[in-house]
């Protein structure tokens, strides 16, 4: 058959799909409709702030290398991102400390089991959702959270080893068993990095001399699991200290070096990525015991204390620098609980007068913090907090 009676058939439509051999050659797709509708493209790959309007099923195409990616989980600049092209090299979602949406306010008092939650957004008095498992251990616990739950962290008592958990929720909350810690304590400080939780020092009376604890911990999020031993304080013990949390470490400052001794400066910190004893690079502008503390994505915040304080510090991350005074709570008080969100630092209850306000604070700008909010009930013996 010659080529124009080859080209004549395909045009008319008679040629045998038997007939044809070989590779068919490029065809362009300039004419396709219905492809492609809805996909993004960039000449880069998307990133965790790419926040796609259709969510979930969200297509990107990176018009430089070819990959594709669809959008598996859209949470608002920390999505995740599949690779369905060559298969590799997804866009992670990554954990903060900071929540977006709620803080949450576990126990705060001898015998106290509540759970308060209030939002960042509005200013909006604390709810009651719900209550943690055990009675004894709740107050002066740690509390932390990964990305989807909250922990309480032993507590008053003796030997208050348990880790109580529940999921971040809208409505009321399920408290469930989720470990122990190794050694029982209270005013331990708490710092994470989504995957797993650290308790630093605390006070426990059976376990050591003077009941002080220098031990540091750590249990995993994402199944129940007992903590193990991680390192030592390289300041020796300490209890009603504050903890912080970075990307990379985990910081405890200020607390008692005594049975009820005196309050101390030195800012603790200890690496996330290794197990290993905590170093002293800093210290508080002020000593502190009793504080409540927050973290930015760039600075730890510490505020409040024993005995009467208001002044609130604060020191970077990114270099191990002395904390500064940036500005003052409204009331002088101890036993105050700090969430935060990610741009201002929150501090519920006192115990001082008046017991149940809510302070909150700018991260971006120095300055004295406000009366946000109520909790539910006046709270006076410590307690912990959560951010979702």
């Amino acid at each position: 058959m010659s080529r124009q009676k080859v080209v004549d058939s395909m045009i008319t439509g008679t040629i045998s799909a038997s007939k044809l051999e070989g590779a068919l050659p490029a065809i362009s797709g300039a004419n396709l409709t219905g492809v492609g509708d809805g996909v993004l493209k960039g000449g880069n790959d998307p990133a965790l702030d790419t926040n796609p309007a259709e969510g979930v099923g969200a297509v990107w195409l990176n018009t430089s290398s070819g990959s594709m990616y669809v959008c598996t989980d859209a949470t608002t600049d920390n999505n995740i991102w599949t690779n369905v092209g060559e298969g590799t090299g997804d866009v992670a979602l990554t954990y903060t400390h900071q929540g977006e949406t709620y803080a949450w306010r576990i126990g705060g008092g001898p015998g106290a089991t509540q759970i308060d939650r209030y939002p960042f957004a509005t200013q909006t008095n604390a709810t009651d959702v719900g209550d943690c498992i055990t009675y004894g251990g709740i107050s002066c616990q740690g509390g932390a959270c990964s990305k989807t739950h909250g922990f309480k962290v032993g507590g008053d008592g003796a030997g208050a080893t348990p880790i109580d958990k529940f999921a971040f929720t809208t409505g009321s909350v399920s408290v469930t068993d989720h470990g122990d810690l190794v050694i029982g304590a209270y005013g331990g400080a708490t710092a994470g990095n989504g995957d797993y939780i650290w308790k630093a020092g605390g006070y426990h009376p059976p376990s050591h001399p003077n009941g002080l604890i220098d031990d540091i911990e750590k249990f995993a999020t994402a199944t129940d699991s007992n903590a193990s031993k991680t390192g030592d304080l390289n300041t020796g013990v300490a209890y009603l200290a504050g903890g912080q949390s970075s990307e990379t470490n985990g910081y405890m400052a200020g607390g008692h070096t005594g049975n009820y001794g005196p309050s101390s400066s030195p800012i603790r910190k200890w690496s996330f990525a290794s197990d290993g004893n905590s170093t002293s690079p800093a210290s508080l502008y002020q000593n502190q015991s009793y504080p409540s503390t927050n973290s930015s994505t760039t600075h730890g915040y510490a505020h409040g204390g024993y005995p009467g304080i208001n002044v609130i510090q604060k020191f970077t991350f990114a270099a191990d620098n002395n904390a500064t005074d940036v500005g003052d709570l409204l009331v002088a008080g101890d036993y105050c609980i700090g969430s935060s969100s990610t741009t201002h630092g929150y501090c519920a209850g006192n115990r001082n007068s008046p017991q149940n306000t809510i302070n909150r604070y700018s991260f971006s700008v120095d300055g004295n913090s406000t009366d946000w909010a109520d909790l539910d009930n006046s709270s006076n013996g410590g307690g912990s907090s959560a951010a979702s």
